[in-house]
């Protein structure tokens, strides 16, 4: 079962409502909460509780939180018939504020493989690149081009593409060395290419299988560098190698 609640923004509101949990032996499985700015008056929560054997508590918990003085609205979330439980006050999902979507495994491959199997591998490459490259300078825009270092390849990986593809789930990079007119970045668990690795790996094919990211790469440092840049992946997990490892040269 979930809990939705709507709450105060001040500090120690989730303490009091995890004590009412707690207090009655029920196991928390998943807490999401929501604040549209740290400034704001009011805040979302999204709580999922195992009431397995202890149904009867659901409405007793939801009782006593209504009760609180940092509480303005409880809500009970039950899961649909097929047993998924969701929270749907908490849409739109938002990642620095804008709109965001999740992808789950069925969509990326549908995406990817479809593609490939649709197209042909040469033309998704392609597609997928240019898709990747108009991603990239977006995000240049959105993300990085008002920064005090929008110009600095180093401090952009670091500091501004390491958290926002982590955020997104693509994947942990890492600069791994500067280069006399470029990078190397490290990218681990990359998601364009793990979800391809069975339809490879399992046809006994070594090849980078990255372009989406790759082009997304090219866009954004096109920007950083204000010159064309070539990016090349010259490692891949599905070349056998532990991580993805991207070249981005300055031309």
């Amino acid at each position: 079962m979930g809990i939705h609640l709507r709450v105060k923004n001040e500090p120690g509101v989730l303490e009091k409502i995890v004590k009412i949990i707690s207090g009655r032996n029920l196991n928390i499985v998943s807490v999401v909460t929501s604040i549209p700015s740290p400034s704001a008056k009011e805040a979302d929560i999204f709580i999922g509780i195992d009431f397995t054997d202890k149904k009867e508590l659901c409405e007793i918990v939801i009782e006593e939180m209504k009760k609180l003085n940092v509480v303005f609205e409880v809500k009970h979330i039950r899961p649909t018939l097929a047993g998924i439980l969701f929270d749907e006050y908490l849409f739109p999902i938002r990642l620095g504020g804008k709109p965001a979507i999740l992808l789950g495994h069925a969509n990326m491959i549908g995406f990817l493989i479809g593609l490939k199997k649709k197209f042909g591998e040469a033309i998704a490459a392609t597609t997928l690149y240019h898709a990747g490259y108009s991603v990239g300078q977006t995000a240049y825009k959105m993300y990085i081009a008002k920064s005090k270092f929008s110009h600095n390849p180093e401090l952009v990986t670091t500091e501004i593409l390491k958290p926002i593809v982590a955020a997104y789930g693509w994947c942990r990079i890492r600069l791994q060395r500067t280069l006399p007119n470029g990078l190397l970045i490290e990218a681990h668990d990359l998601w364009e290419c793990v979800v391809q690795k069975e339809y490879y790996t399992g046809r006994g094919i070594k090849t980078a299988t990255s372009h989406y990211v790759r082009g997304m790469l090219a866009g954004v440092f096109d920007n950083v560098y204000r010159a064309k840049t070539r990016v090349r992946e010259i490692k891949c997990i599905n070349l056998g190698d532990e991580y993805c490892l991207f070249e981005v040269v300055k031309l």
